[in-house]
């Protein structure tokens, strides 16, 4: 065992330091740091056997928890990068996107993995829920560097940040109440609706993200009095960024709470009490410390991919990947289009939704219901997915930026 995790440990620091030396050619080549790490994973278990998938033995609390840290870096980053300015002019749009968005994916989603496996109406919900939530994680690939600034407007890279930070921990309860549905149905096992409003939703999540904001705020202030004392240094900042990053995962999961929008609204408080003068938004150094955890929890997961599953769901299983990485979003932008006010029109509605992958979020959820069910389906179906999207999402996000901002680049000479 120890042998395995000094291989592992070995082989992530490599990718590390070919993601930092090769960082713009790989973006150059159409792909991402993700594709690297999961390609590598790949290569180094199922492939080659260096890390044999016996020698880890059970895997789930180890991907839970690369999932859980992984997230908090990416939602810190997020919300740490987030310009309060955007947020209270845009805050319409971004609560469309946000809900009309989730409600339609979960929707299109449930309705093509129906259609596609006839897995029954309530594990196809269950199912759709969990592959609802953007993922931070993977969005941060795709709108981070220079091409992507150059070639896509603030607005636009903003909205899509913010919405992948909040719908992750929105997701959670609308899982959660999919999960007891489907035991209801499946099992006989009671409904406990006020039990879901109260516990899951109210104390879980609204709580939840109240005290975390508060603790956000409570934070920017210390670090306000202790910068005009003369305490701490300007490299102390990303410290402090990541130590309460991880005490809100770590304490809001100890108290039953989502950790994960705990996380994002915290650092959305710490955020706007830090003036210019206390600036958290060092884009680079966020990127850079959120990099540090996106290639190993891809790299993990290259190693445990459930190939066997794979075989065992059928070739409709890949039609289905497919289809929910092409339709799963792109359809629920467009309806929205009218209502999104400065981020409106078909081109820029195409374009947020198109670049929504999944990720790190979906494989948390799936591993959680895999916990807490015998649910064999959910882990193998939305591995598949996630891969399909890490594939055809990195590899067409500067494609379609480019394919963007070059009708924009005419529409504004016409």
């Amino acid at each position: 065992m120890t042998h395995t995790i000094l291989l592992i440990a070995v082989s992530i620091s490599c990718l590390w330091l070919v993601n930092g030396l090769m960082i713009k050619k790989i973006r150059k080549w159409y792909a991402t740091e993700v594709q690297f790490a999961l390609l590598a994973g790949i290569l180094m278990g199922p492939v080659t056997q260096v890390v044999p998938l016996s020698s880890l033995g059970d895997v789930t609390i180890l991907m839970e928890w690369a999932c859980r840290i992984t997230m908090a870096m990416a939602l810190s980053s997020a919300a740490l990068q987030m310009e309060r300015h955007f947020l209270e002019t845009c805050w319409r749009p971004l609560a469309v996107i946000v809900i009309g968005g989730m409600v339609l994916m979960a929707a299109f989603t449930t309705v093509l993995i129906q259609i596609t496996m006839a897995t029954g109406w309530a594990l196809a919900f269950l199912l759709g829920w969990i592959l609802t939530p953007t993922d931070p994680v993977v969005t941060a690939t795709v709108v981070q560097g220079e091409q992507a600034q150059k070639l896509i407007p603030a607005p636009m890279r903003h909205a899509i940040t913010y919405e992948s930070g909040i719908n992750d921990g929105l997701a959670s309860p609308m899982v959660m109440l999919a999960m007891a549905l489907w035991s209801s149905v499946t099992q006989g096992q009671p409904l406990e609706g006020m039990h879901w409003l109260l516990m899951t939703v109210g104390y879980e999540n609204v709580l939840c993200a109240a005290l975390a904001y508060v603790l956000g705020l409570a934070a920017g202030r210390v670090l306000q009095r202790a910068h005009q004392a003369g305490w701490m240094s300007q490299s102390t900042l990303l410290p402090f960024s990541l130590a309460f990053t991880l005490l809100l995962l770590f304490g809001l999961h100890m108290v039953g709470m989502n950790a994960i929008i705990g996380v994002f609204i915290g650092n959305l408080g710490l955020s706007h009490t830090v003036t210019e003068n206390e600036d958290l938004q060092q884009e680079e150094m966020q990127s850079t410390l959120e990099r540090l955890f996106t290639i190993p929890v891809f790299f993990l997961l290259g190693i445990v991919l459930p190939w066997q599953g794979w075989l065992s769901l059928g070739w409709m299983a890949l039609v289905a990947a497919i289809l929910i990485v092409l339709l799963r979003r792109l359809p629920a932008l467009l309806l929205l289009s009218p209502l999104l006010g400065p981020l409106k029109g078909i081109r820029t509605a195409a374009w947020l939704g198109w670049i929504g992958p999944l990720g790190v979020a979906a494989l948390l959820y799936a591993l959680e219901v895999r916990e807490k069910t015998d649910l064999d389906l959910a882990w193998p179906l939305v591995t598949l997915v996630v891969v399909a999207s890490v594939v055809i999402h990195g590899s067409s996000s500067i494609v379609s930026a480019r394919a963007y901002a070059r009708h924009h680049d005419q529409d504004s000479r016409s």
